[in-house]
């Protein structure tokens, strides 16, 4: 039966690929490389499948750990934005927010700030009333 990834072991296997191996990945993560070891370990064993090659000099991705780790960034990715997103709501970030453009301020300006808001990547959805 395969079994749920966990995402700590997802970041494990990145970093021994993006650190070059585990020693070096242990170091990253500030982890003893046993630690990293086991759980790229567990990782495969819980998927299934070998993840990397060990018999070269340096660990490579096996076609099957190419992809995976390719899913697994992606996962990474969402867990990191939905940390960020609890942090925001935290600090009092509000998910809706509505402008009211009534001629006070020149359009503009408030068309700048919005465009400031939208390159911030806030995932905060905005109401305009004219």
């Amino acid at each position: 039966m395969i079994m749920r990834p966990d995402l700590d072991a997802i970041r494990a296997l990145d970093a021994v690929v993006r650190h070059g191996g585990f020693a070096q990945a242990a170091a990253a993560l500030h982890r003893v490389q046993s630690t990293v070891s086991y759980q790229v370990g567990k990782l495969e064993a819980q998927l299934g499948v070998p993840l990397l090659d060990r018999t070269h000099y340096r660990v490579q991705l096996t076609p099957a750990g190419e992809a995976l780790l390719a899913e697994g960034r992606r996962l990474l990715g969402q867990a990191d934005h939905m940390a960020w997103m609890a942090q925001q709501f935290s600090d009092g970030w509000e998910p809706r927010l509505t402008v009211i453009l009534d001629g006070i301020l020149p359009l503009e300006a408030s068309l700048r700030a919005l465009k400031t808001l939208a390159e911030e990547k806030v995932p905060t959805r905005i109401q305009l009333k004219v």
